[in-house]
Order: C-alpha cells, then sequence, then structure tokens
C-alpha cells in the first residue's frame, strides 16, 4: 500500500516532467523562428559550387546542368525511385575511364595540349579562327584556369599541371616571349630541381634573367640542343617532311590492304563498329553518320584528330580517338576486294 509520500513524489515527477515540456517547445519555438526554414548558406554554397566545379570540370555546361537537375531530382525522391539507384556511378565511370574521359570537353582539350607541347602539333580547335594563334593561347588559358581550381586537397595531379605548363612553354617560346624555370622544365621533360641546377653550371648554355625568366632565344637554343626536343610544326602542319614515303613491299596486291586507325585500348575502326543504319565518326559536338564503311574510313583518315565511336568489351558506345594505325588485309575485314 502506497502512502500520501508516494503520492507527493508522483506529482513532483509530473511537475517536473512539465516543466521540461515547456521548456523544450520554448526552445524549439526559438530555433524555428531564428532558422526561418532556411539551411546554413554554408551548404547552400557548397552545392552552387560543386555544380561550378563540374562545369569546369568538364567543359561542358550542359552536361553540368543537367547533372546537378539529376541530383535534386534525387534527394526529392525516395531512394528506391531515385534515377539510377539499380547501377553504380563509380563503377560505370572506372569501367571505360580513359574513353569516359574523352566525353568532356576538358578531356580533349588536354589531349590536344599533350599533342601541342610535346610534339608541336596543331590542337584540333573546333572550327576555323581566324587568329590560329590567339586561339591556341586560349585554349591554354583555359585549361590553366581548369588546372588552378582543383581542389588542393585532391592531390598533386602532377600530369595536369605539366601539361599546363609544358603547353604555357611552347606558346610562349612560339611567339618570342620568355618562360620561367617551371615552364621550361615541364618543356624539357625533367624535374625543375635539375633544371635549376642547370641554370646555375657554368657552360650548360642555360641563363636566366635578373627576374628569374629565361628568354626565348636562350631557352629555344638549350631545347633544340636535346634529342627529344620536337619543334613547332603547328604554323603550318601541311608541310612537307624529308621521310620517306612507304613502298608497297613484294607480294603485296594493291587494293588488298587498308591502313585502319587503333585506339588505345586497342579497338579499331572496322566494319563492326557499324551501329544501326551506319558509322558515327569525329570528336563530339562534331560528329558525322556514314552508311558505307570505306567512306568513313576515308573521312577518319583525313581528319586531324581522328575519332570514331565504337562498342567496349561491355557493348557500351562511346567515342575513342586514335592511337597508331594497322595494316589489315581487306578479306580480315569481311570486305570484297576491290581489285
Amino acid at each position: 500500500m502506497r502512502g500520501p509520500q508516494d503520492c507527493l513524489c508522483r506529482v513532483q515527477t509530473s511537475c517536473i516532467e512539465d516543466e521540461m515540456a515547456t521548456l523544450h517547445e520554448i526552445r524549439t519555438e526559438e530555433f524555428v523562428d531564428s532558422f526561418n526554414g532556411n539551411p546554413p548558406q554554408d551548404m547552400l554554397h557548397m552545392i552552387a559550387q560543386t555544380g561550378e566545379w563540374l562545369e569546369t570540370l568538364t567543359g561542358e555546361p550542359h552536361a553540368a546542368n543537367a547533372a546537378m537537375l539529376q541530383l535534386l531530382d534525387s534527394l526529392q525522391a525516395p531512394p528506391e525511385e531515385a534515377f539510377g539507384n539499380d547501377r553504380n556511378w563509380r563503377e560505370e565511370w572506372n569501367e571505360d575511364a580513359q574513353n569516359h574521359g574523352h566525353l568532356m570537353k576538358r578531356g580533349q582539350d588536354m589531349t590536344e595540349l599533350l599533342a601541342f607541347s610535346g610534339f608541336g602539333l596543331r590542337p584540333d580547335i573546333r572550327g576555323e579562327p581566324d587568329d590560329l594563334t590567339a586561339a591556341i593561347e586560349e585554349t591554354v588559358a583555359a585549361f590553366r584556369a581548369f588546372t588552378d581550381s582543383i581542389p588542393a586537397r585532391w592531390g598533386e595531379m602532377r600530369e595536369v599541371h605539366q601539361v599546363a605548363l609544358a603547353s604555357e612553354a611552347r606558346i610562349r617560346l612560339d611567339t618570342g616571349k620568355s618562360v620561367s624555370s617551371e615552364q621550361l622544365a615541364a618543356l624539357a621533360g625533367i624535374g625543375l630541381r635539375s633544371l635549376q641546377n642547370l641554370l646555375t653550371k657554368k657552360g650548360s648554355g642555360l641563363t636566366s634573367g635578373p627576374d628569374g625568366r629565361i628568354a626565348p632565344a636562350v631557352a629555344l637554343e638549350w631545347l633544340r640542343s636535346r634529342e627529344s626536343f620536337r619543334e613547332s610544326i603547328w604554323k603550318d602542319s601541311g608541310r612537307e617532311t624529308d621521310e620517306p614515303e612507304s613502298e608497297t613491299q613484294e607480294g603485296d596486291a594493291v587494293g588488298e590492304f587498308l591502313f585502319v586507325p587503333v585506339a588505345a585500348d586497342g579497338t579499331a575502326f572496322t566494319p563492326d563498329c557499324r551501329r544501326g543504319a551506319g558509322y558515327t565518326v569525329g570528336l563530339k559536338g562534331e560528329e558525322l553518320p556514314f552508311d558505307d564503311y570505306l567512306a568513313a574510313l576515308a573521312h577518319v583518315a583525313a581528319m586531324t584528330r581522328p575519332a570514331w565511336r565504337r562498342p567496349n568489351p561491355n557493348g557500351n558506345w562511346g567515342i575513342v580517338r586514335a592511337d597508331r594505325w594497322e595494316r589489315r588485309s581487306v578479306a580480315s575485314l569481311g570486305l570484297e576486294p576491290t581489285t
């Protein structure tokens, strides 16, 4: 049997709970008034910066816009109804990473600048610019802006930064401007410390001015003494060379062989690249359809940067670029002899 003391305890406990409940309601009301339904501004800023970075990374505003809108739609939907809930973006991007990179304009720019900085080739700039030099300078500057925007905590990203530096060195030297030691080291393919040692070494042929920069004449003379350096030929991509033309070997039947482009992953542009009504060749945004394989092959061969669509081993279609050319017999391609 409970006495009066038990009843008193229950009353006190009830009063304390009522007071806590009232305090909780007061605090909640204060929070709601303060918060006013708005998330912290830093969260909104990070979302906005993510969208801006996607646009910078890909160089494809329409793709970044679609990705951010899809993210918003997916956040508003139940997990089981969200777009791609049965797929894994990490797996799909890693599945064909090399060619997925070329789907982005920024990936294409990096490939073009690799050819420009390392081999002096003309970058495949869309259209026919009135001022090619200015167009290349603009492309190099845009790539520099991209590299400078990469978050520092993502790692060194050495390859990307080296391409930016080497491209800057190439276009500056080709237009009579001085270069920094970092730019010249990247163009020469040596470490910065090695180049700095050469700058202080007597008889190296390499000197810098009071501002620490290397004059174009000095830099070019030193580069030309290096076997690995390639002179720029982008100003006259069609000039003749002294390289001998390949001759038909004994036993080869004219018209019985073709040269076909092969991508870095080993896939070649063959009649198997037909999809639906025909073949698709060209870089993203500049693709052309062809019904006939030989006509498509001729167009690819005439391109500055040959590219075509093909299925990867998993059956996914994507654009690839030519890494080399291989001689294939007409018979092995399943084609009728032309003679």
